[in-house]
């Protein structure tokens, strides 16, 4: 883990390059389940990408739109694929009850 408390991404994101657009240039780190709670777990776990700054402010601005969607549809493919289960994903980002400094 980073200084800052990020995992290395296991998305199949690159710095200066929006994940969501053909973009290249200044992009930001954006935590796929951000807010309280699931951004630190989001860190953790390393659910993030980096965005553009017109589809990172898509994405705050239209939660259910469709790129915050296919997201959320890669982030639980990715967290899959690590060895993770749909049950666990769902305590952790779905049900949300679960605080982040009580994960292993």
């Amino acid at each position: 883990m980073e200084n800052n408390g990020y995992r290395p991404s296991i998305m199949a994101t690159t710095a200066g390059e929006c994940y969501l657009c053909p973009y290249v240039g200044d992009t930001a780190r954006h935590e796929v389940y951000f807010g309280t709670g699931t951004r630190a777990l989001s860190k953790r776990y390393g659910l993030w990408v980096n965005l553009c700054p017109a589809c990172h402010a898509e994405v705050h601005a239209d939660q259910k739109g469709e790129k915050a969607a296919r997201l959320d549809k890669d982030a639980q493919a990715a967290f899959l694929a690590e060895g993770h289960s749909q049950a666990e994903f769902r305590r952790l980002f779905v049900i949300g009850n679960v605080k982040w400094w009580e994960v292993e």
